[in-house]
């Protein structure tokens, strides 16, 4: 979607998430490690957002140069704090009035190029992205009511001046949990799955993104969307053999992200085992299980579950979990002590049959 924007309007675009990030995270006097970690992770999970210009609009900020992040971050503090003007006549509100500025020039443009779902749903996205910044730290030691009095002032602000339609939004998030509009439409579980899980992830206190992260990666998903895939290339190739279509359908895999290198000769040993769909299947899925090193639910279940929930007992300590890399919390607590990650493939399993 980014060649309907000029590119004036497409770095405002690159902007705004990181201008209600310092708007949110600096709501209640400061801005914690957590917040910004909140607002990375949002980012780099570009792939798992069903509405398109937010999938695209994070992914090209997530694949631009370093130095250009690190512009993001300094031309959005300098649009919020730098107005002599709006910091004279607002004071400690001038921030918060400057991003409903911003917010309200993005919308002139987006209006004219968007239709009224696609402005809602990116407005939508927009406010989630705030809620869960707004929700990444706080409480009495990580625990009890995260979002304070004057986040929410600016998590309700940004509904109006954003024209969510709160009907709409109400109704839609009672009946979507924020962690299954994160799925693609296509990999979503039926409505008995979603109960399930959902009554896991309030059990347990997973994170939204974690459990996302966890189901797109589970067996069954991997399954399906290599049926999917193969469906879309059947269609769009009536004429090609089963061998072909297969082919075309494994190396979409090797080259969607997490991309997974593999040479021509390997590529082609090993389509010689595979003469199926359901071959192909397995295929990738112990190749996901064997290249999937920089993330795994089942080995940091115990370090979420250590710090979101007080009644679980764990030998994690907080430095580890803040200090380490993810391959490295990997390594050191290799264990899913309260079997969540079987759980939540358990649920998926039963609810494909």
């Amino acid at each position: 979607m980014k060649e309907f924007f000029t590119e004036e309007e497409w770095e405002h675009l690159r902007l705004l998430p990181f201008l209600i990030f310092y708007v949110v995270a600096s709501a209640d006097g400061k801005i914690d490690d957590k917040e910004l970690k909140s607002l990375y992770v949002w980012l780099k999970n570009w792939s798992c957002y069903k509405i398109p210009l937010i999938r695209e609009l994070y992914y090209d900020i997530m694949h631009a140069s370093e130095q250009s992040k690190q512009e993001f971050f300094s031309k959005s503090y300098e649009l919020l704090y730098g107005s002599e003007r709006h910091n004279l006549l607002y004071g400690s509100n001038a921030p918060r009035v400057r991003l409903h500025e911003l917010l309200l020039e993005s919308q002139m443009f987006l209006v004219k190029k968007l239709s009224r779902d696609e402005f809602l749903d990116f407005m939508e996205g927009l406010w989630l992205l705030a809620y869960e910044i707004a929700n990444a730290s706080g409480g009495f030691l990580g625990f009890g009511k995260k979002i304070c009095k004057e986040e929410k002032k600016v998590l309700d602000s940004l509904v109006r001046v954003m024209h969510i339609d709160s009907g709409r939004y109400t109704k839609k998030a009672k009946k979507e949990p924020i962690w299954l509009s994160l799925l693609p439409p296509h990999l979503r579980p039926d409505d008995e799955c979603v109960n399930k899980l959902e009554n896991l992830r309030l059990k347990f206190s997973i994170p939204h993104k974690l459990l996302a992260m966890r189901v797109l990666g589970s067996s069954s998903m991997i399954k399906k969307t290599q049926m999917f895939s193969y469906r879309k290339y059947k269609s769009l190739n009536p004429g090609a053999s089963e061998k072909e279509l297969l082919r075309m359908v494994f190396q979409e895999r090797l080259q969607t992200p997490p991309v997974i290198e593999m040479s021509k000769k390997k590529i082609d040993e090993t389509m010689k085992k595979i003469n199926s769909i359901e071959d192909l299947c397995n295929v990738v899925i112990t190749m996901e299980e064997q290249e999937d090193k920089d993330f795994s639910f089942d080995s940091i279940t115990d370090c979420f579950l250590a710090l979101n929930n007080p009644s679980y007992k764990s030998n994690i300590s907080y430095e580890d979990y803040m200090n380490l890399s993810e391959s490295e919390l990997i390594e050191k607590y290799p264990e899913d002590p309260l079997a969540i990650g079987k759980r939540i493939d358990k649920i998926l399993a039963e609810g494909n049959k």
